[in-house]
């Protein structure tokens, strides 16, 4: 996932940079675009498919405090896949930031206390 989000942050770079040239290359730009798209999609991808269908199994809200974290770690999530749809709409490096945030404090939840 930490790779994606470098070569998401990569590409938003490469964008602006490409934009604000003399004359921009519209086909690098378009490149650039479609790789900063693919690695969000891999990203979404990762979260979705690995961690909320395989990894994340539904807990009894009886047991409070397994259910906390069952929470804590859906959202956290969500704000993955949120924060990756948005790095795919703009070039906003703050999104980059948020993705970096909610996967430190998401590795935390779920390495920390996640028995293999």
């Amino acid at each position: 996932i930490k790779e994606h989000i470098v070569t998401i942050e990569k590409s938003m770079k490469m964008i602006i940079e490409l934009s604000q040239a003399e004359t921009p290359n519209y086909n690098q730009i378009v490149r650039w675009v479609m790789n900063k798209e693919e690695h969000a999609t891999k990203l979404q991808d990762i979260v979705s498919q690995y961690f909320l269908h395989q990894r994340i199994k539904p807990v009894d809200p009886e047991n409070t405090e397994m259910y906390e974290k069952y929470i804590d770690r859906l959202t956290l999530l969500h704000e993955l896949l949120v924060y990756s749809m948005k790095a795919k709409q703009t070039t906003d490096l703050d999104y980059i930031n948020k993705l970096n945030k909610a996967i430190l404090a998401f590795e935390e939840s779920y390495f920390h206390t996640h028995q293999h």
